[in-house]
């Protein structure tokens, strides 16, 4: 449940963190205004087959509407295997370690 537990650790500790990565996951979208402060960069493999790439979508569409910034990556062709690309992309990690509080 990464991503899901991703979206559940920042919504109850939304000022615990830097910045969060969520890989294949949702979560409550009318908690989205408690994190829209947080730098969020989503994934998601846009041919998922276990968790629907909609959860982030949704996600996407909430933190947006609750004027956060996301940043969103869908891999093409990808099933659910997409963090294999997320955690070796350089780009994601210089990003992540960049952040702070």
């Amino acid at each position: 449940m990464g991503g899901f537990g991703v979206y559940d650790a920042i919504m109850r500790n939304p000022h615990l963190f830097a910045a969060a990565v969520p890989v294949c996951g949702g979560g409550d979208i009318s908690l989205a205004p408690t994190i829209a402060h947080l730098p969020i960069w989503i994934f998601h493999g846009a041919n998922d087959p276990t968790v629907s790439p909609a959860y982030s979508v949704d996600m996407l569409n909430a933190l947006t509407k609750a004027g956060a910034h996301p940043g969103m990556t869908f891999y093409p062709g990808v099933g659910h295997l997409s963090w294999l690309g997320a955690y070796a992309d350089p780009v994601m990690i210089d990003w992540l370690f960049r952040q702070h509080k």
